[in-house]
């Protein structure tokens, strides 16, 4: 601590408390409204976030929905890989339909 503020803080003078000081914050505190405790809590479904909560919930559901629906196929991805390995004309070929039956 610099040498100024060791000697205002040593030679400062604190008034001493008055002697209903005790008696003021007691009267202060039952005057005070009780704290609401854990337990006190509305239920969960009157609770105002459980409506944001199911929204969030709901959102994300929809989400998972359009990633999910959006992913391609097996039959897709294996005429991906045909294509990328260079087997993809004889992919088409083997997948086509064909028609058996001649005229």
């Amino acid at each position: 601590m610099p040498d100024d503020l060791k000697q205002i803080f040593e030679t400062s003078v604190v008034p001493a408390p008055r002697a209903d000081l005790s008696e003021r914050i007691i009267a202060a505190t039952q005057a005070q409204a009780p704290l609401m405790a854990a337990n006190d809590r509305k239920p969960w479904f009157q609770n105002s976030g459980f409506l944001s909560a199911a929204a969030g919930i709901a959102a994300t559901v929809v989400a998972g929905f359009f990633v999910i629906s959006s992913q391609p196929n097996e039959a897709e991805l294996w005429a991906a890989h045909a294509d990328v390995t260079g087997f993809g004309e004889l992919y088409a070929w083997v997948d086509a339909d064909v028609d058996i039956e001649g005229p």
